[in-house]
């Protein structure tokens, strides 16, 4: 999946919204003047409305701070482990209104989880809420009951484990 079309699905309602308030108002023209002259994105290149729609939703989430530059600036990456958890974690906590977690003992038994050290949190967010789990690697660890388990942020996101995702988002509301 790409990264737009995850934070498309991410933030469904608020596309919805954002489309209706767009057709009503036209959003600002302040908006529409930083869309239009985005150094990031050739708006020129997008062919059929509801992408154009999706790249200028963008645009809105990213001055909103929802997203982050490399989201808006390669929304056509494959989406990774690692920036799912940190746009699940950024909507959990700044749509939803949920608390981060305190104890996040249990996502440091990630051996990954300082590869990446600005995702860290996010990453042991999700995993400690049991949005994202981790992927099991047999036969590698030291202790004969331990298991080795890493996040694999470097992964592409699989399309099975982003419904999980989503759906265990969902239940969170």
């Amino acid at each position: 999946m790409k990264v737009k079309d995850f934070i498309c699905r991410l933030y469904q309602e608020d596309f919805s919204l954002w489309k209706e308030k767009k057709e009503k108002d036209s959003i600002s023209k302040e908006n529409e003047t930083i869309d239009k002259k985005c150094e990031y994105i050739n708006l020129d290149t997008v062919d059929d409305e509801c992408e154009l729609n999706e790249y200028e939703f963008l645009n809105y989430l990213w001055h909103q701070s929802l997203i982050d530059e490399y989201d808006f600036s390669h929304p056509e990456e494959n989406l990774l482990r690692k920036n799912a958890a940190r746009l699940i974690h950024i909507y959990m906590r700044d749509k939803m209104h949920q608390k981060d977690e305190r104890d996040i003992s249990k996502a440091l038994n990630l051996r990954d989880i300082y590869d990446c050290r600005v995702c860290m949190n996010h990453i042991a967010q999700v995993y400690t809420k049991g949005i994202i789990e981790a992927i099991e690697i047999p036969g590698i660890s030291s202790k004969e009951n331990e298991k080795f388990r890493i996040f694999a942020g470097s992964y592409e996101a699989e399309d099975e484990d982003i419904e999980k995702w989503m759906d265990a988002v969902n239940s969170n509301r």
